[in-house]
């Protein structure tokens, strides 16, 4: 866990400041083969809400990515060979902040894209690539570099996506952190705290309430895994997991959604929420 521009702010005799701290360390340097990486991480201020603790007077600001990776880098200094960037921002926002810091050589960024992607910058010959969501892939990237004086080039680069299936070995140190993650998912009520709004299609209804109608095709839904998504999530501890609830219920986000007849893969997760059908079913 590394975040560069995350700063802690508290509140005190009813003024909010900053303390300077950072929740998270900034950065680490680590040997890799003998060569010392510096790896900096930062969360893009455009997704900024504030983060909230159980202590109300703690807040925390997020400060401009850019300017806290400049600061890093100078405390770094000639301390790294190279320097990777972790991100949670879109491709865009990665590539302006590498030629603003071309000392980057590889940005592995978080925007929510389905599958990982990786490119090269054919100027700076500096790596971009985006995760993917789940952590369903593992990438391996795999650099040659020739070194002038005191200045490393990297003269070939080869990278490659590995699906994690069944046959990759699961990571002790992964499955700590995730059942870390479970807990406090499950302590501070995610799922309960989560933001509600109003859909823009109308309230959903739930796949019982499609069934009065449409008594085959509910049939057919009852017989598919989809009808017992939410099942799955329970047998795994994960029911109470927001990002989980998000495709394994219906309509979790918005009002009516997420509970109560609303659980599992259902008819209005594909078809929208069906609550002016019901009411005009020829409309």
């Amino acid at each position: 866990m590394i975040c560069a521009n995350l700063i802690a702010k508290k509140e005190t005799g009813g003024r909010r400041q900053e303390t300077g701290i950072h929740p998270f360390e900034p950065y680490k340097v680590v040997k890799v083969d003998g060569l010392r990486v510096g790896i900096i991480g930062v969360i893009s201020k455009r997704g900024d809400r504030g983060t909230r603790r159980e202590d109300p007077g703690l807040r925390a600001k997020l400060i401009q990515p850019e300017k806290a990776i400049g600061e890093v880098m100078e405390r770094i200094g000639d301390k790294a060979d190279l320097f990777v960037l972790l991100g949670c921002m879109d491709m865009e926002e990665a590539k302006r902040i590498q030629k603003e810091f071309p000392r980057l050589n590889l940005i592995l960024i978080s925007s929510g894209g389905e599958k990982p992607t990786i490119r090269m910058d054919s100027n700076s010959k500096a790596l971009i690539g985006d995760v993917g969501v789940k952590g369903r892939y593992l990438g391996k990237v795999e650099m040659r570099l020739k070194r002038y004086g005191e200045r490393l080039e990297l003269v070939d680069v080869k990278h490659e996506f590995i699906p994690l299936g069944e046959d990759i070995p699961k990571s002790d140190e992964m499955v700590q952190l995730m059942e870390m993650y479970r807990r406090m998912v499950e302590e501070e009520d995610l799922a309960g705290r989560a933001e509600r709004g109003k859909h823009q299609g109308g309230r959903f209804t739930g796949s019982d309430v499609c069934g009065r109608c449409h008594e085959e095709a509910y049939s057919i839904w009852k017989r598919t895994d989809h009808s017992g998504g939410y099942e799955t999530l329970a047998r795994r501890g994960r029911e109470r997991d927001p990002e989980c609830l998000a495709c394994h219920s219906v309509g979790f986000g918005y009002d009516g959604g997420g509970s109560g007849g609303m659980e599992g893969v259902g008819c209005e997760s594909c078809h929208g929420a069906g609550d002016e059908h019901v009411r005009s079913p020829r409309g």
